[in-house]
């Protein structure tokens, strides 16, 4: 008896610091989730911490530390497999990392600078982040990776455009077209980059590119432009934001199997990419529209915009992830 309770046991360590998904510790972490959330909701609640757009604002950089950790840890820099720390920088032991980290940093905002707590999350998470940075150049660097730091320099260029572009859409409507216009060519100029430096061989591999990487540009357009016509709740709290950080997500993946010979881990992409195609990851991820729409029903307002949180951060942080790993060429 004494050994099936070990057995049993053992099993349930081994899914829990497993590197690997299976539907077992899927579910498993799925639940954990749930109950985390629950108490981060009741936590937030007692610190009487309003979720807001300074809260958001300072868990980006965390996110962005957390996504970038996880590549690094795919390039060796961090601890990798089979190191038995790997659990801790690899998705989903990555999670709770960042987690305790954000959660000190929070505690540490409050007891300096009490209700502008966000000031010391978004120094601390930039430094983090910042540091990240760095590492992710010298390992270009030092691999001599010309083509692969042109891209690191081409997404802070990217980035920078749009900022401008939003800036423009926000601050005068009438020069909208203008960010449309630069959505565009910005766009072009990193498919070209992309087939000038990689390997797709076909004017229809640029195509497919071009319009991978267009698709969250446009729907972001559009959403910007169709006030009236686009439906009320992706506006509503920025849902749309949501959206495009979950299609980021597809677009990332998309790219790393059909063009990089990468692989899906999660369960249940994989099992829908064996039997369709990668593809089938767009499809997939309109999950996310109705989720919203729902989740939209709750009243209460933290509990609202906390699952809103969680539910971005499982789009935006694999997709940076999927493409700080091309980038990085691991």
């Amino acid at each position: 008896m004494s050994d099936i309770i070990n057995d049993k046991i053992n099993f349930i360590i081994n899914e829990f610091t497993s590197v690997e998904y299976t539907w077992f510790n899927t579910i498993m972490f799925g639940i954990i989730l749930v109950i985390a959330l629950f108490f981060v909701i009741k936590l937030m609640k007692k610190l009487k911490i309003e979720i807001d757009k300074n809260f958001v604002l300072a868990l980006i950089p965390f996110i962005l530390f957390g996504s970038t950790m996880r590549a690094l840890a795919d390039a060796e820099i961090y601890p990798h497999r089979p190191d038995v720390l790997a659990f801790l920088f690899i998705a989903p032991g990555i999670y709770f990392t960042i987690f305790l980290i954000a959660v000190a940093s929070l505690f540490i905002g409050l007891y300096i600078f009490k209700k502008k707590y966000y000031k010391f999350m978004l120094v601390a998470g930039c430094l983090l982040f910042g540091l990240n940075l760095v590492l992710i150049a010298v390992f270009l660097y030092s691999h001599s990776a010309t083509a692969n730091f042109g891209a690191f320099i081409v997404f802070l260029i990217f980035a920078m455009w749009a900022i401008i572009i939003y800036a423009i859409i926000k601050l005068n409507p009438k020069f909208s077209i203008i960010g449309g216009v630069l959505v565009i060519l910005d766009t072009i100029l990193i498919a070209v980059f992309l087939y000038s430096h990689f390997f797709p061989n076909t004017i229809l591999d640029l195509f497919v590119i071009f319009l991978i990487f267009s698709i969250p540009l446009i729907v972001a357009y559009v959403i910007m432009k169709m006030n009236s016509k686009f439906p009320d709740f992706l506006k509503y709290e920025k849902n749309y934001i949501i959206v495009l950080a979950h299609f980021f997500d597809t677009s990332t993946t998309y790219v790393g199997i059909a063009f990089f010979s990468y692989f899906e881990k999660h369960v249940l992409p994989s099992a829908a990419i064996e039997i369709f195609s990668p593809a089938i990851m767009f499809v997939l991820k309109f999950i996310v529209i109705p989720a919203l729409y729902f989740i939209d029903k709750i009243d209460d307002k933290t509990t609202r915009r906390m699952i809103k949180i969680v539910i971005f951060i499982l789009g935006i942080s694999p997709a940076i992830r999927n493409f700080t790993r091309i980038l990085l060429g691991v």
